[in-house]
């Protein structure tokens, strides 16, 4: 509105300069040209009072504001805003109906102010058909920016929105995939307890020591199944962190027994997730598939990776593995280099880093055309998040791409 005022100003001032009474002028007509100026000023207050209600009824007001600037010279700004304005909606009728009120309000209001040298009327008529265009043009212009910039706002809200619930999916897939190998591995520990306590209702040869090595048995992998138990119903009651809802459930591992788990099927043929037992096995599968893989473990984890729980081996085996896959989708033949750090008591810390390879020719290069649904390390992050750490994917300033995985290493 600022620009709308100043054009009305300029056009005031040079408007009625042109027809200020000499001093020979009669006082009648000294007091038409002072009534001019006021119903001018007054008509222009009226017009820039009507201008930011164009959007309730747009026609209606745009068309008040082109009657009013026939009379009014100092809302000439306004009502060129109002005829833009106008063509900004994109409505041809709407247009149509301001374009013909716009030129006739421009004839009529030359004809009240004549001038001794006149312009010729058709010239008139030419240049506000031609303003009248300029106008439409750029209002039409506007309004399709407009409408280019809310398409495209929608469509990254969509966008967003599909990456969310993908987001979503792929976090419950790994949650629901967790839960598989929680009941695998409970499943194959029950059956390790069955066995042996099978063994124990049985055997009436055996010593006192076999006795209680395979009492002892029975017992190390109850309380195993029942960490297992805990983990399950953690992942997939609460979807929180397994640590809090192992306490949550008021479980003592000292007092648990078989009964406290009888209600999970036992089969004997079940056998349990890989863990970073098997970590060698599939570093082995990345080299032979074009990876050359370097593979460096902490002295602390080497003496220790015995007391690792297996629900831990597992998420960092699932890590390894999706990592590697990546690698050998999106580097082929790209060095990879594999770090396992920790501390008993502490935490333990999984770094794999490959080199960020750009494909010019993606046609040429069959692993860069694996189907990957890009959600891999999504689910994975929040697999980790369960068990109570982290997983970061960064781009290091080596050109790398690292992937760095942390989890907690009870005592």
């Amino acid at each position: 509105m600022l620009v709308g005022a100043l054009v009305g100003l300029l056009t005031f001032f040079g408007v009625y300069a042109m027809h200020i009474p000499d001093t020979t002028a009669s006082i009648q007509e000294d007091g038409m040209f002072g009534l001019r100026l006021v119903l001018d000023v007054c008509l222009a207050f009226v017009a820039f009072a009507l201008y930011p209600l164009r959007h309730r009824a747009p026609l209606l007001v745009t068309s008040l504001v082109v009657l009013v600037s026939t009379i009014s010279m100092l809302s000439a700004g306004i009502v060129i805003l109002a005829v833009v304005s106008i063509a900004t909606r994109r409505h041809l009728l709407e247009i149509a109906i301001t374009s013909v009120l716009f030129i006739t309000s421009g004839l009529v209001g030359s004809s009240l102010y004549p001038v001794d040298d006149a312009t010729p009327l058709w010239q008139l008529a030419v240049v506000a058909v031609v303003s009248t265009t300029v106008l439409t043009l750029i209002g039409l212009y506007i309004g399709g920016r407009r409408q280019l910039i809310a398409s495209l706002r929608r469509q990254a809200e969509l966008t967003q929105s599909e990456q969310t619930a993908r987001e979503q999916t792929a976090k419950a897939d790994e949650r629901n995939r967790i839960a598989r190998e929680m009941h695998d591995a409970l499943a194959h520990r029950l059956s390790l307890v069955a066995l042996h306590a099978s063994a124990l209702s049985h055997r009436t040869d055996l010593t006192a020591e076999q006795t209680a090595t395979t009492a002892e048995v029975v017992r190390e992998n109850a309380h195993l199944a029942l960490t297992e138990l805990r983990e399950v119903l953690g992942v997939v009651r609460d979807h929180g962190p397994v640590r809090e809802t192992a306490a949550g459930r008021g479980l003592d591992r000292d007092s648990a027994s078989l009964a406290d788990v009888a209600h999970v099927t036992v089969d004997a043929n079940v056998r349990p997730q890989p863990t970073l037992a098997q970590l060698d096995d599939l570093v082995q599968s990345a080299i032979s598939a074009g990876n050359p893989v370097q593979v460096t473990v902490s002295p602390d984890v080497t003496d220790r990776l015995d007391m690792l729980p297996d629900a831990t081996g597992r998420h960092l085996y699932r890590v390894a593995q999706e990592t590697l896959t990546n690698a050998r989708k999106h580097a082929t033949g790209q060095p990879v280099t594999l770090q396992l750090t920790g501390r008993l008591g502490h935490h333990l810390t999984l770094t794999i880093a490959n080199a960020l390879v750009q494909h010019t020719d993606r046609s040429s290069n069959t692993s860069a055309n694996a189907v990957d649904s890009g959600f891999g390390l999504v689910g994975l992050a929040e697999r980790l998040r369960l068990a109570g750490g982290h997983l970061e994917v960064i781009p290091d300033d080596r050109g790398r791409f690292v992937v760095h995985a942390q989890l907690p290493w009870p005592q």
